[in-house]
């Protein structure tokens, strides 16, 4: 069992560096082009997040959007989460379920390549912005929740009264 109870779940050990430090401060463009590198767990199951209510990052995503993040060292040894995000604002039958958006934020995050639908947040910041309700397991395309809580709190998020089975992977 991994460290959250899943099956391969695994919290990554930070290492890594940024081209530019000045990128990982919480006033940075949010578009500027920020290079981090860390070790990947085994299995490649990333932590999936909603945004807390009232929060800077709830106004700037979507509703209904997938957030999977990893934790990741900057070259000044900062412990900053990076959130790789996927909204479907165009409606993509591509992404129309919960599983599929959080397997495209997750290949983002995976391929670290550039994207504006990235956030970094300091560790100081996390617990204010951010509230932790589950895994995506990118080998079995599964989302994982915590719990009842964390169940009610993704179907709001995704405006359903319960979230349904096939919501939950990405096939």
């Amino acid at each position: 069992m991994g460290s959250r109870g899943y099956p391969g779940a695994a919290t990554p050990k930070p290492s890594g560096m940024t081209d530019s430090p000045a990128a990982l401060r919480d006033d940075a463009p949010k578009a500027q082009a920020v290079r981090l590198k860390a070790e990947r767990p085994m299995a490649a199951v990333y932590s999936i997040f909603l945004p807390v209510e009232g929060s800077p990052i709830r106004a700037t995503v979507l509703p209904g959007a997938a957030l999977v993040g990893i934790w990741r060292e900057a070259d000044d040894g900062e412990r900053v989460l990076q959130i790789d995000y996927e909204a479907n604002a165009h409606g993509s039958k591509a992404s129309a379920r919960f599983a599929q958006r959080c397997m495209h934020a997750a290949g983002r995050l995976t391929a670290d390549y550039p994207t504006s639908s990235r956030i970094l947040l300091s560790s100081d910041r996390v617990a204010s912005e951010l509230i932790e309700v589950g895994v995506y397991d990118e080998g079995e395309r599964l989302v994982f929740l915590e719990g009842l809580h964390e169940r009610a709190a993704v179907a709001a998020w995704l405006d359903r009264q319960d979230i349904a089975s096939d919501e939950l992977h990405a096939r």
